[in-house]
């Protein structure tokens, strides 16, 4: 089964309203401009805010995968004697997006 790949457009971020986490589509104020999830504050779901966090990260991590392998790609394409070292390279420069990603998932 394909997925689809499309999605509402990031940023997201996370709001808390009458006891409810809520992942949010944001403009590029910061401002709500709709809503992506809600999960509710529940007893027997204790981990609402990290969840939260980690599905407000979906579109910062999915640009980053692609651009990761956008680049990855161009590189192995060219099949040049120094691959490996453009390629490391490459993955040292896009290691900013990956911890950004990263740290957006754990909410920090």
């Amino acid at each position: 089964m394909k997925i689809k790949t499309t999605f509402t457009p990031g940023p997201w971020g996370i709001s808390k309203e009458m006891g409810d986490t809520r992942v949010v589509n944001l403009d590029g104020y910061g401002r709500v401009l709709g809503l992506i999830t809600r999960l509710p504050l529940v007893k027997d779901w204790p981990n609402s805010d990290a969840n939260a966090a980690l599905i407000a990260a979906a579109p910062t991590m999915y640009a980053a995968l692609e651009s990761i392998e956008a680049d990855i790609n161009k590189h192995l394409a060219a099949g040049s004697p120094s691959t490996f070292m453009t390629l490391v390279n490459v993955m040292s420069a896009q290691s900013k997006l990956i911890r950004a990603a990263i740290a957006k998932a754990k909410g920090e």
